[in-house]
């Protein structure tokens, strides 16, 4: 097989006789041990005047080799896939909101649009809202009682807050209380990645 140069030292593999899956993957069977055998290789040293010549003309032979497959790396395809399943978790997340405000606003309460990069946290609160606006209080004493107790460093008045909510002698009180407790759980969950708390209409 014939080899063509790019103006450095190493030789590049010629793509202009190859055209089947068998001479492509013959072709970089040579590239990777060649690649093995040299630290110093182009393909793996970004730095060297070759190197871009090396990675597409790598890239041309997978074409050819994957035809009728995915002709990107292992790594390129589970990071993709992970971008698409972010995707997905994120539309599922905007989904639930939008059906979970639909029904608090059957409650009375007021219907504000589904942000876009809605949090698991964000929808977990929302969700205990709901629950409340049912009535199920066992699910909201159990939902508030988790994330009190998961959460590293929950503050004493927060803490306090989930008392006054189980000591509460009528359901007014219970949702004040628990309102409480869940702008905490809301705010602590963005700040453990970093996020600022959302401003949302009627917090102070």
């Amino acid at each position: 097989m014939e080899h063509e140069h790019s103006g450095g030292g190493y030789e590049l593999p010629n793509t202009s006789d190859i055209s089947t899956p068998e001479q492509a993957s013959q072709a970089l069977n040579k590239l990777w041990a060649d690649v093995g055998r040299d630290p110093a290789h182009p393909y793996m040293n970004p730095n060297h005047p070759q190197n871009k010549d090396f990675v597409k003309r790598a890239n041309e032979l997978n074409r050819i080799k994957y035809q009728d497959e995915d002709p990107r790396s292992p790594l390129e395809q589970a990071m993709a896939a992970g971008l698409e399943k972010q995707q997905q978790d994120r539309d599922e997340r905007i989904e639930q909101a939008e059906q979970v405000l639909d029904e608090l606003a059957e409650h009375g309460y007021e219907r504000p649009d589904v942000p876009d990069d809605i949090l698991p946290c964000e929808l977990e609160v929302l969700q205990m809202q709901l629950f409340a606006a049912r009535g199920e209080w066992s699910n909201v004493t159990e939902r508030l009682r988790q994330s009190v107790e998961q959460l590293p460093g929950t503050p004493a008045h927060v803490r306090e807050s989930f008392f006054d909510y189980q000591r509460a002698p009528n359901n007014d009180e219970k949702l004040a209380h628990a309102t409480a407790v869940l702008r905490y759980v809301r705010d602590a969950g963005r700040a453990r990645l970093g996020l600022k708390p959302r401003q949302a209409k009627g917090d102070q």
